[in-house]
């Protein structure tokens, strides 16, 4: 098979697969199917400075084409988290991203704090991104001046490792934050979170959802998310993780030849779990088929191939 390694963040990562944060939860279910060492990250579900319930339900709606999930970021907190949830990830064999959200600018940089001295996982993943719960006067969501704060007070506090900036694709104008965020310290980006979306019940004529909107995830979001990250690789130089949409190999070799260094799977790892496992090794069959030894030659060829189109 041909050699999946890829580097981004100053780090090897072992194929560019990378569970994205969110539906596979804290990961504990993953690791009893699969064997985690398959997939060349894990992202936590995203932690909070305090416990959160979450949503009232119901809080997942299947579309048939997708899935709509207002959650409302339940997690057990920071401390909860790093004593008993993050250890478990010592056995996982593969590189651990730990994702944190918070309501204002103390919360940030008393978490990013804590994890700076904390060992167990490779990169901090700042989600600036959630879509399904309210925001204070402060929004990092829809003020880029405010995310790029954000950035900045985390970066202080948190030296160690590499900060990903995780955006949502509601974020407008796309460059303004990618600018703001990569000026304060940002030393890449998760792109992109879910969209919003609705559905109701024709019957009763109310939403599914309880909170109405959610966060709506599937393979028909790919050409959408793949026409935003070429334009995000035109402004900033940084790694980019993609995310959503995403549920073969080919789709990995594709984000990739819009300016992503790894990719992110979702949807696929709550509802086909064992699928994670298989697509490494079609991965490394699609690059084969087509002349590569590696996934570095493919990514030389992309950029090459970039060159030759400036």
């Amino acid at each position: 098979m041909a050699d999946l390694m890829t580097m981004a963040f100053g780090m090897e990562f072992s194929s560019p697969v990378v569970v994205s944060s969110g539906p596979a939860g804290f990961g504990s279910e993953l690791a009893e199917m699969i064997d985690m060492s398959c997939v060349g990250a894990f992202t936590f579900k995203s932690v909070t400075r305090e416990e959160r319930k979450g949503n009232q339900p119901p809080r997942i709606v299947d579309c048939g084409y997708g899935m709509l999930a207002s959650i409302g970021l339940q997690n057990p907190g920071i401390e909860n988290f790093i004593s008993d949830i993050l250890p478990q990830s010592r056995e996982w064999n593969t590189r651990i991203i730990v994702s944190i959200a918070a309501f204002n600018l103390e919360d940030f940089g008393y978490m990013s704090s804590i994890l700076n001295t904390v060992e167990d996982f490779d990169v901090l993943e700042l989600n600036l991104s959630c879509p399904n719960v309210e925001a204070g006067k402060e929004d990092p969501v829809t003020d880029p001046e405010y995310a790029g704060t954000v950035v900045a007070r985390v970066k202080d506090g948190f030296k160690t490792r590499p900060v990903t900036v995780k955006l949502s694709p509601e974020s407008s104008p796309t460059e303004l934050f990618l600018k703001k965020c990569e000026d304060s310290g940002a030393d890449g980006f998760t792109l992109f979170n879910a969209f919003h979306g609705a559905r109701f019940d024709v019957d009763t004529g109310k939403p599914f959802l309880k909170r109405v909107d959610g966060a709506y995830t599937s393979p028909a979001l790919k050409p959408l998310i793949l026409r935003k990250i070429h334009l995000a690789r035109q402004i900033t130089s940084k790694p980019i993780i993609a995310s959503g949409g995403t549920s073969t190999a080919e789709d990995i070799l594709e984000y990739m030849s819009s300016g992503a260094d790894l990719v992110s799977f979702g949807l696929i790892s709550a509802i086909e779990p064992e699928l994670l496992m298989d697509i490494p090794g079609h991965l490394g069959q699609l690059l084969k088929a087509r002349g590569y030894e590696s996934l570095s030659d493919y990514r030389s060829f992309l950029a090459e191939t970039t060159k030759s189109n400036l």
